[in-house]
Order: C-alpha cells, then structure tokens, then sequence
C-alpha cells in the first residue's frame, strides 16, 4: 500500500510505502490517492509557445 507524501523544499508530490521510503518518484504537481491501483496525477509543463499548461495521466501501483 503506498500513501501520498509532500516534499516542501522541491513542492513535489510522492508515494511512499508503509516503512515510509520513496517508492514513487516525486515528480508530480498533484497526485490522487490509489484505487484498485490506479492513481491521477498532474504534472505543470510550459510549451513551446511559452505558455503553461498541466498534464494529466494516470499511474499504476
């Protein structure tokens, strides 16, 4: 089971597992809790153009 943590130097969300090690990168903007074992997740990118924008995905455990 992986539970949602927060890094407040880097302002990243992660996972960790139960002992409380990264085992999700912390790479993302905004993270939802699993279920069934999948997770949304959003990440900031700024385009070509300049301008930004968020992508959303979706993680399996």
């Amino acid at each position: 089971m992986q539970a949602v943590a927060y890094d407040w130097v880097t302002h990243k969300w992660f996972y960790i597992d139960e002992s409380g090690k990264q085992c999700i990168a912390d790479t993302f903007d905004g993270v939802d809790a699993f279920l069934d074992g999948y997770a949304v997740v959003q990440k900031a990118v700024t385009g070509a153009d300049g301008k930004e924008d968020v992508e959303w995905g979706i993680i399996k455990r």
